[in-house]
C-alpha cells in the first residue's frame, strides 16, 4: 500500500514538475530565458556611474571597441558543401543562463504585461529585478526602462522657476507673465530625482557599451539635461560634443543645432575663434546635406528647416561676413577658386579646410567640386568619415569600384563598433548588387561581431536568403526552403532588436513557407531538421 501511495506521489510530483516546465517555456517565445538570463554583464573598470552629481559630464571611455578583420581582407567563403556550421552558428543564443533563470524570466513577462497596459506603477518592482540581474539581455527592457523613469521623473516636478526666482506655477510660459523667463525646475524630492536621473544615465550607459549605441545615448543624456536640468550647462554642452562625435553623418538635426548653439555662446565670450565656429557650421550643413540626398531621412521638411535654422543662427552671431560677390554670384569662379587652393595648397589641412568652407557658404557644391576637396583632404590627413561621404558620392555617379575600395578604407580606419559595422553593412549591400551574394553574407557577419546587439545585419541576411529562391532549388520543395532559412534570421533579429521592421518580415514571410502538400510530396514533415541547398547551406526546421 505503501508502495503504492508513493508512487502516485511520485507520478503527481512529476506531472507537475513537467507541467510547470512547459508553461515557462510556452510563454518563452523564441529562446525567451536563455535571452532574459543573460549573464549579469560586468562594469567595466573605466566606466563610471554618476552618482548624483548631475552637473558633472558623464564620460564614456572611447577606448572601449570591438575588433573585427580588416576589410580589405577577403570576406569570409562557404565552401560548396554540407558543412553547416559556420552558417548555423548566426542563429547560436551565447548567453549564460544560472539557476534563477526561470525567476528572472517570469519577472519579464510580468513586467511587460503591466507596461503593455500602462501600470507603470505596478510593472516597476518586475522591470528593476530585471534591470538588475539581466539588465542586457534583450534591449527592449533598456527602451521600457527610459519610458518607466522620465515617467517617474516628470511627476517629481512641482514648479516651473523664473529667472527672477518666482515660481508661479508648474508651466514654464507662466514666467513671462511674471516678466521674467523660465530657468529651471524645482522638484518635490530632490534626492529621489538624482536617483531617477541616475537610473536613466546608467540605462543610456549600458545602450552604448552593450549595444554600442554611444551617438544615441549621448544625444539622449543631452536631450534629458536639457529638458530637466536646463541649467546644467556645463554637462549638456559635453554630451552635445560627444553626441556630434559619435554620431559622426548620422548626427540628429537638433543636436547640430544645439551644438552649434553652444559654440557661439563659447565664441561670444572669447573662449574659442571664428574659424572653429566655421568649421562646425560647414560641417553641419555637409551632413545635413549628405541625410537629404540619401535615403536614410524621412521627413526632409525637418531637414530644410534645420539648415534655414542653421544659417539665420550663424547670420544673428554675426560670424560670417559678407563673401566677394563675384565668388557669391558666380560658382565657376568659386570653382576655380577652390581648384587653386587645392593645388597651391595640397598639404596644407587648413587651407583645404577654407576650400571646404567656401564651397559650403557659397552653395556651389557639387560632386566633381566635392570630390576634389574631399580627396585632397584624404591625402592629408584620411578619415573614416570622409571615405564614407567619398563612397556615396560615388556610388551616386555609379562609380561602384570607387565606393568599394573607399567604403573597404573606411572600414580600416574606423575605430567605433558602430560605424564599422554600418559600413560593413553598406559593403554587403554593394555586393549584393554584384550577384555576389556570399561574399555580401560575409560583410553581414563581420558587422553582426562588431555590434552583436544590432538587428539589421540578420534582416539583410534574411533578405539575401529569400532572393536565392530562384537558384536553390535542390530541395524538393521548388527553393521554398530558403523562406525558413530567412525566418530564422528575421526572429534572430527581432530577438536582439525588436523592432517594427522586424516584426513586419517576419509576418510577411511566414505567409511563404511550403505548404502541407508539398512537405507531403517532398516526404518531409513539420519539425524535420532541413539543409537549405546551394549558398545558403545552413540548418532550419520545417514548419
Amino acid at each position: 500500500m505503501m508502495m503504492v501511495l508513493s508512487v502516485k506521489v511520485c507520478r503527481f510530483i512529476l506531472i507537475r514538475t513537467l507541467f510547470f516546465f512547459s508553461f515557462a517555456l510556452f510563454f518563452s517565445g523564441s529562446g525567451l530565458i536563455n535571452q532574459i538570463c543573460a549573464q549579469k554583464p560586468q562594469t567595466p573598470k573605466n566606466l563610471k556611474w554618476p552618482l548624483g552629481n548631475t552637473a558633472t559630464h558623464h564620460k564614456i571611455a572611447t577606448d572601449t571597441v570591438i575588433t573585427t578583420a580588416s576589410a580589405t581582407q577577403s570576406p569570409p567563403q562557404v565552401t560548396p558543401t554540407v558543412y553547416t556550421a559556420a552558417n548555423d552558428s548566426l542563429l547560436i543564443d551565447n548567453t549564460y543562463c544560472g539557476t534563477d533563470s526561470l525567476q528572472i524570466t517570469t519577472q519579464f513577462l510580468q513586467y511587460r504585461d503591466y507596461f503593455k497596459h500602462d501600470d507603470y506603477e505596478r510593472a516597476l518592482p518586475y522591470w528593476r529585478q530585471v534591470f538588475t540581474h539581466a539588465p542586457t539581455a534583450r534591449k527592449i527592457t533598456l527602451i521600457n526602462g527610459e519610458k518607466l523613469y522620465l515617467y517617474l521623473l516628470t511627476a517629481q516636478i512641482e514648479a516651473a522657476v523664473c529667472a527672477n526666482g518666482t515660481a508661479p506655477s508648474i508651466l514654464p510660459t507662466d514666467c513671462a507673465n511674471d516678466n521674467s523667463y523660465f530657468a529651471r525646475w524645482k522638484y518635490r524630492n530632490m534626492p529621489l530625482t538624482k536617483g531617477y536621473l541616475d537610473t536613466l544615465l546608467r540605462i543610456y550607459d549600458y545602450r552604448a557599451v552593450y549595444f554600442g549605441e554611444w551617438g544615441l545615448a549621448s544625444a539622449q543624456k543631452a536631450r534629458l539635461m536639457q529638458q530637466y536640468f536646463p541649467d546644467s550647462i556645463k554637462s549638456i554642452n559635453a554630451y552635445l560634443n560627444d553626441a556630434v562625435n559619435f554620431y559622426a553623418e548620422d548626427a540628429p538635426p537638433d543636436i547640430l543645432y544645439h551644438h552649434l548653439l553652444y559654440l557661439l555662446s563659447a565664441y561670444t565670450k572669447g573662449q574659442i575663434k571664428k574659424q572653429q565656429i566655421l568649421n562646425q557650421y560647414c560641417y553641419s550643413i555637409d551632413v545635413l546635406q549628405y541625410q537629404l540626398a540619401t535615403d536614410q531621412i524621412n521627413n526632409t521638411a525637418n531637414h530644410a528647416t534645420a539648415l534655414r535654422k542653421l544659417y539665420n543662427l550663424i547670420q544673428q552671431y554675426s560670424v560670417i561676413k559678407q563673401q566677394p560677390a563675384d565668388t557669391l554670384q558666380n560658382c565657376q569662379k568659386t570653382a576655380q577658386y577652390i581648384a587653386h587652393l587645392c593645388q597651391t595648397n595640397a598639404n596644407n589641412l587648413d587651407s583645404l579646410q577654407t576650400a571646404f568652407n567656401t564651397m559650403m557658404l557659397t552653395q556651389c557644391k557639387n560632386d566633381t567640386l566635392y570630390l576634389m576637396v574631399l580627396n585632397a583632404m584624404l591625402k592629408v590627413k584620411p578619415t573614416a568619415m570622409q571615405h564614407r561621404l567619398a563612397a556615396r558620392t560615388y556610388a551616386q555617379r555609379g562609380d561602384m569600384v570607387s565606393e568599394i575600395l573607399h567604403l573597404r578604407d573606411a572600414v580600416r580606419l574606423e575605430i567605433s563598433p558602430v560605424f564599422k559595422a554600418r559600413t560593413l553593412l553598406e559593403l554587403a549591400k554593394t555586393e549584393q548588387l554584384n550577384d555576389n551574394f556570399e561574399i555580401a553574407r560575409g560583410y553581414a557577419k563581420q558587422a553582426i561581431i562588431a555590434q552583436p546587439g544590432w538587428g539589421d545585419p540578420y534582416l539583410f541576411i534574411g533578405d539575401l536568403y529569400l532572393k536565392s529562391r530562384d537558384f536553390c532549388t535542390t530541395d524538393s520543395l521548388s527553393g521554398w526552403s530558403v523562406a525558413w532559412a530567412a525566418a530564422d534570421m528575421y526572429a534572430r533579429a527581432f530577438d536582439l532588436d525588436p523592432s517594427q521592421k522586424a516584426a513586419d518580415k517576419i509576418n510577411a514571410v511566414h505567409t511563404l513557407f511550403p505548404s502541407l502538400a508539398m512537405l507531403r510530396n517532398a516526404r518531409k514533415k513539420i519539425g524535420d531538421k532541413i539543409v537549405v541547398p546551394c549558398w545558403v547551406t545552413q540548418t532550419t526546421t520545417a514548419r
